[in-house]
């Protein structure tokens, strides 16, 4: 044999099988004998961790420094006990303030829908062929019956492409 054993044979040589050859190979090649004995030694160490039991589990100190839980737990809450009463009775000696005007109903509704509805509902920035515009039930309908989509808006080069505007039901063509 001119070639070194593979590490397979050697396993094979050291549960006891193998051939004569291999076996004379190994007595022969230092560098076989050296692979083989660090084999053997590899394995005796596996063998000796499986006879050997488990190590006793190790027991776990408690991270808590008091022996009753129950002792930090009852601090905090009496300490959130007084602060709370410390707080409402400091709330409690702000006066309110009470109104001296009186309104009527009338005009507390004109107010509202004077000054704060279109304060809210304000788009004088926004031009006037932005806004969106309803469209008619029958667009659709046609248009499925033609089996297309129907193109909402006018083309310009300033204005979205037909069919990537996020409302198309509200844009009107």
């Amino acid at each position: 044999m001119t070639h070194c054993l593979r590490e397979y044979v050697l396993v094979m040589l050291y549960i006891g099988e193998g051939t004569q050859e291999e076996h004379n190979h190994l007595a022969s090649c230092e560098r076989c004998a050296q692979q083989y004995q660090h084999l053997v030694h590899d394995w005796q160490r596996i063998e000796h961790l499986l006879r050997t039991p488990p190590p006793q589990p190790m027991k776990i100190r408690s991270a808590v420094p008091f022996p009753q839980r129950w002792v930090p737990i009852t601090a905090m809450m009496v300490v959130a006990t007084v602060l709370v009463v410390l707080a409402s009775t400091h709330w409690s000696q702000i006066p309110l303030l009470e109104a001296t005007a009186t309104i009527s109903p009338v005009d507390a509704v004109r107010f509202v829908e004077t000054t704060v509805v279109p304060a809210l509902f304000a788009n004088d920035a926004l031009p006037a062929d932005v806004l969106p515009t309803p469209v008619s039930d029958e667009t659709y309908v046609q248009a499925a019956l033609d089996g297309e989509w129907p193109c909402e808006q006018e083309v310009s080069p300033s204005s979205l492409s037909c069919g990537v505007h996020s409302f198309p039901l509200f844009i009107g063509g």
